[in-house]
């Protein structure tokens, strides 16, 4: 393939106001009849957009690209249309971009509210207070407590890359779950911590990954708290 060829393709990625060069690896190689052909892959993922040379000439080319749909399948060359110049091919790479590899992308960074919703039934299931303890907390157990919502605040900032706008967001969420303490019984307050953790992690949009990471820091925390309390 041409470089002033791969060059265009480069600055269709560069103009998107989605995506970096940086974004993608590329590959040039044979296909099964030995024709050229150069893939441009985003990142790790199963997404390449794929250009294909004719033989006899660099001018005519053909492309195809991954689909959003189940099992990401390729769409296949469109050879019986005839071949293509790059002003086509550049086209159809922008639109794979704006279209197809946005969704997707955007698809990634959707947390998955199931799976967190999951990961707060397993949280509340470490903390041994029983449904009827519908006791006030003493004043040693809330400084306790209190402890533990200060070292799960300094874990998160370890862990996680936040804006000072999400910190003033989540350090909020942290006081009014210190106060609670003060007007709610032990059952009850730990509802109020389950959704919590949960409010923080859909405001930052977290990934099922990162998901799991919070919810691991707070299982940790807080119920070393309660085992020290003598639940």
């Amino acid at each position: 393939m041409l470089k002033r060829h791969k060059n265009r393709l480069l600055e269709v990625i560069q103009a998107s106001s989605l995506f970096d060069g940086r974004d993608f690896h590329i590959d040039e190689t044979l296909d099964e009849q030995d024709l050229p052909i150069f893939v441009i892959t985003y990142n790790d993922s199963p997404f390449r957009f794929t250009v294909l040379a004719r033989s006899s000439s660099y001018h005519d080319l053909d492309y195809k690209h991954t689909l959003l749909a189940p099992g990401y399948p390729l769409s296949g060359f469109s050879l019986d249309e005839g071949w293509h110049n790059i002003d086509t091919v550049c086209e159809a790479l922008k639109y794979w971009l704006d279209h197809e590899l946005k969704e997707f992308v955007e698809d990634l960074n959707v947390p998955d509210l199931w799976a967190e919703l999951a990961a707060g039934q397993s949280l509340g299931s470490d903390f041994q207070l029983e449904e009827n303890d519908i006791s006030q907390f003493s004043a040693e157990e809330k400084k306790q407590i209190r402890v533990a919502i200060n070292c799960f605040r300094a874990r998160f900032i370890d862990e996680f890359q936040v804006t000072q706008e999400h910190l003033e967001l989540i350090d909020k969420r942290l006081h009014y779950l210190a106060d609670a303490l003060d007007r709610l019984n032990r059952f009850d307050w730990k509802g109020v911590l389950i959704s919590t953790v949960f409010g923080i992690s859909t405001a930052l949009s977290l990934d099922i990954e990162r998901g799991k990471v919070l919810w691991n820091i707070a299982k940790e925390v807080f119920s070393q708290a309660i085992r020290l309390l003598g639940y």
